[in-house]
């Protein structure tokens, strides 16, 4: 429904700024007759590295649409992947020459 919506909602809007982590997405005008509670904790952020999304919100009456905020997130950058590392075995004994005579390998 259009409680869910609009978090999501939120959650695009902070996700679409990665340069600003902390760029908080404004929250929607609360409904007449609502009532509000003090802001939540954000929660924990979307990423474990790299940009990600947390996200808060106000206790209100079940009636009332629910009120969330949505901010940009940085845990740090992602670890890069190691290249591949090439490891030789030692040198094997000589095969026998291709060709009896001239040329082989």
């Amino acid at each position: 429904g259009n409680k869910k919506n609009q978090l999501f909602r939120n959650r695009c809007n902070a996700a679409a700024a990665p340069g600003q982590p902390n760029a908080i997405v404004p929250t929607q005008t609360a409904p007449g007759g609502c009532s509000y509670g003090d802001w939540g904790q954000w929660g924990a952020c979307t990423a474990s590295c790299g940009v990600g999304v947390q996200a808060r919100g106000r206790p209100g009456p079940s009636h009332c649409l629910e009120v969330t905020q949505a901010r940009g997130c940085s845990m740090g950058p992602c670890p890069q992947a190691l290249p591949a590392t090439c490891e030789y075995a030692e040198w094997q004994q000589w095969g026998s020459c291709s060709q009896s005579c001239g040329g082989g390998f």
